[in-house]
C-alpha cells in the first residue's frame, strides 16, 4: 500500500529533523553555558556533562506520555512537549534518549521483553556469542517505531541499548 510507505517515510523524516534540531539546540545551549560560566580554565568539558538532570527531576515536570496514537500530528506534539521538558530539566543527550523511552506507554511490555530476552540469551548463548550480536538481536525484537530510536543512539553495550 503506497500511502503507508509515505507515512513511514514522512514520520522518519520528521523524527530525523526533530533529532537534528534538538542536537543543534543542545550544542548551542551547551556552548553558551560553557562560554558564560567559568574562567575558561581547562576542565570546562566535564562540567557540562555533570550538569544533567535526574529521572526524578524529569518526572517532577510530568512529561507527556506517548502511546503511539495520534499519527504524525500526535508524534510531533509529543516531540515538542518532550523538548520543552528536556530544556527545563537541562538533560544531556544520553539522558534524553533514556528518559524519553520511559515516557512511552506500555513500559511494562518493554520490561517483559527485556526479561524474556535475557532468559533466552542465557538458555541459548550460542545465538548471541558476542555483545554486538546481542545488541543486534535485542534491537531486532522491537517494533519498527522503536528500532530507529535505539539505533540512532549507537549503543556499544546491551546495557546502553
Amino acid at each position: 500500500m503506497p500511502p503507508r510507505r509515505l507515512r513511514k517515510k514522512s514520520v522518519k523524516k520528521l523524527v530525523e529533523r526533530r533529532v537534528a534540531k534538538a542536537i543543534e539546540e543542545y550544542e548551542k545551549t551547551r556552548a553558551d553555558s560553557i562560554n558564560a560560566g567559568g574562567s575558561g580554565s581547562a576542565s570546562t568539558e566535564g562540567s557540562a556533562d555533570v550538569q544533567g538532570c535526574s529521572y526524578k527531576t524529569l518526572m517532577n515536570c510530568k512529561p507527556h506520555p506517548f502511546n503511539g496514537t495520534g499519527g504524525v500530528v500526535g508524534l510531533k506534539r509529543w516531540f515538542e512537549k518532550m523538548e520543552q521538558v528536556f530544556e527545563i530539566c537541562k538533560c544531556t543527550e544520553d539522558d534524553k534518549v533514556k528518559f524519553a523511552m520511559c515516557t512511552l506507554e506500555g513500559r511494562d511490555d518493554i520490561e517483559a521483553y527485556n526479561n524474556r530476552f535475557h532468559e533466552l540469551a542465557l538458555m541459548c548463548p550460542e545465538l548471541v556469542p558476542t555483545e554486538r550480536k546481542k545488541i543486534k538481536k535485542y534491537v531486532h525484537g522491537f517494533p519498527e517505531r522503536i528500532k530507529g530510536n535505539i539505533t540512532s543512539s549507537k549503543p556499544t553495550t546491551l546495557h546502553n541499548t
